[in-house]
């Protein structure tokens, strides 16, 4: 998704307002580990969002590791090759998976892989009666035998749990039932009409569809019409026209002739600590610095 958008804003939005910026030389490189891009969706979505990344320019390397990172370089290292392949780079985007807050390291309890709690099947902490974890703080593990994913719908639907358990509690009633998640699918978005989702019953959408399914969805979960109103106005506004609110000014304000007749400075003048400063003007026509007199309280000299 990040790569994505990267290249959209490289080649519509930054080559007009930076018009003497060549973006062309631009390079986004794409660095996946494992030999599949979304690897949480099954292969046909999978290969669209390939095919889709790599009609955008980005290059895409699967199988390939990061092993060291500079200030300017980034080295590869390829699963079936040793041979580690440097390339410059001044910006890197780091988006390899999710560790919980360091809070939970604080609490105590067991932790499991990317420092998140252990929970039993209904998301008690293991070894407390008293207390339950959800989200991504929980190492949560579905009935299925796989954990669960890192998606909102999880932290949603985990938490609704837990505060059922926690009622059951205090009316006296049986507690300890399982969690079970529902998946109600899920999405990704690679850029504009390029996008991927696998909804119940086996349906999967790709292309123009998917995008539009993952907008549909994204207003349906924003809190009240206003709001949904205004961000559907603001998408199809920036549809039409590619334009984005933020602005980067970096052209350097020139100071016209009659104004650069005098530029006032302030430096120290006198040992460090003294107190004492002497305003020094600088003119147009000539280079010394004249001192300027300056009137000082008689406490604020040094004994």
């Amino acid at each position: 998704e990040m790569a994505g958008a990267l290249a959209e804003l490289f080649t519509m939005v930054l080559r007009r307002d930076f018009t003497r910026l060549d973006v062309s030389r631009a390079r986004i490189v794409l660095v996946e580990m494992v030999d599949d891009l979304l690897t949480g969706f099954r292969p046909k979505s999978s290969r669209h969002a390939l095919d889709a990344l790599v009609a955008r320019g980005v290059e895409v390397r699967t199988g390939t590791r990061v092993v060291e990172i500079t200030p300017t370089r980034v080295h590869l290292e390829a699963k079936d090759d040793e041979r580690v392949d440097v390339i410059p780079a001044h910006t890197l985007v780091w988006a390899a998976g999710v560790r919980a807050s360091a809070v939970t390291a604080a609490l105590g309890v067991e932790l499991g892989r990317g420092g998140r709690i252990v929970v039993g099947p209904d998301l008690r902490i293991a070894g407390r009666a008293d207390a339950y974890a959800v989200g991504d703080g929980a190492a949560i593990t579905l009935t299925d035998g796989r954990p669960a994913p890192g998606v909102a719908q999880v932290a949603m639907q985990s938490a609704e749990h837990a505060a059922k358990e926690v009622l059951r509690s205090l009316r006296g009633e049986r507690t300890g039932a399982p969690f079970r998640y529902r998946d109600k699918g899920s999405m990704a978005t690679i850029g504009r009409r390029a996008a991927v989702a696998e909804l119940p019953f086996g349906i999967t959408l790709s292309g123009a569809p998917a995008w539009l399914a993952w907008l549909g969805l994204h207003l349906v979960y924003l809190i009240g019409s206003r709001n949904r109103i205004s961000v559907l106005f603001a998408w199809g506004w920036n549809y039409l026209t590619w334009d984005r609110g933020p602005r980067l000014i970096f052209e350097q304000r020139r100071t016209s002739d009659h104004m650069d007749a005098e530029v006032p400075e302030t430096r120290s003048s006198g040992s460090v600590g003294d107190g004492i400063r002497t305003p020094l003007t600088r003119t147009k026509d000539r280079d010394a610095r004249t001192p300027s007199p300056t009137l000082e309280p008689p406490d604020s000299h040094p004994s």
